[in-house]
């Protein structure tokens, strides 16, 4: 029951965040894309629509992360400079640390991966 609520409050948050982002056209907390000159990810197969994880960071190479998320196994997520971190404490895609609760919003690809527009967590 537990993992259910905390599910609920996530989506509850993410819903707040992405409205006030929607409504301003920024956030209210700092945000920062990755190191500035940072490759771009290499994105296999087609944009097939926008997409939505959850899940803790399993890896991370500063521009792709892994995650472990809660219904559908490892995803893996790609980074690029137009990247949202909005994490307590971290300011980039290179500062989370494994085992990190994050959820992930962005372009979903035809080989499952997410290229993240928004990283939350801290949950």
């Amino acid at each position: 029951m537990r993992p259910v609520v905390g599910g609920l409050v996530l989506v509850i948050a993410l819903l707040v965040v992405f409205g006030a982002v929607s409504r301003h056209g920024h956030a209210a907390v700092a945000v920062s894309s990755p190191r500035t000159g940072a490759p771009l990810a290499t994105v296999q197969g087609t944009p097939v629509g926008h997409g939505f994880t959850l899940g803790r960071v399993v890896s991370n190479d500063g521009v792709t992360l892994k995650i472990h998320a809660l219904l559908s196994g490892v995803v893996t997520v790609h980074a690029d400079r137009s990247t949202k971190v909005l994490v307590p404490m971290h300011t980039s895609v290179s500062q989370l640390a494994v085992a990190t609760n994050i959820a992930v919003y962005g372009t979903r690809y035809g080989d499952g991966s997410l290229t993240a527009s928004w990283i939350i967590g801290g949950f």
